[in-house]
């Protein structure tokens, strides 16, 4: 079973959405940057994801 989607804290370049997308989906986050640069439209699916997805529990740790 696979963990609910949260940003990641540990494993991102901007804002932790490809990382948490590798943590539920077990597939690497290198392969959901590739899908988000050369997709159409990846942009603002990516922006929806960060706008509207929780955090990590210890993403308020690094601040």
């Amino acid at each position: 079973m696979r963990n609910k989607y949260h940003r990641s804290s540990k494993n991102y370049y901007l804002g932790g959405v490809c990382g948490g997308l590798e943590n539920s989906t077990g597939i690497d986050a290198i392969i959901w940057r590739l899908i988000f640069v050369f997709a159409p439209s990846s942009i603002i699916v990516y922006a929806v994801m960060w706008i509207f997805t929780e955090k990590d529990q210890s993403f308020e740790d690094i601040r």
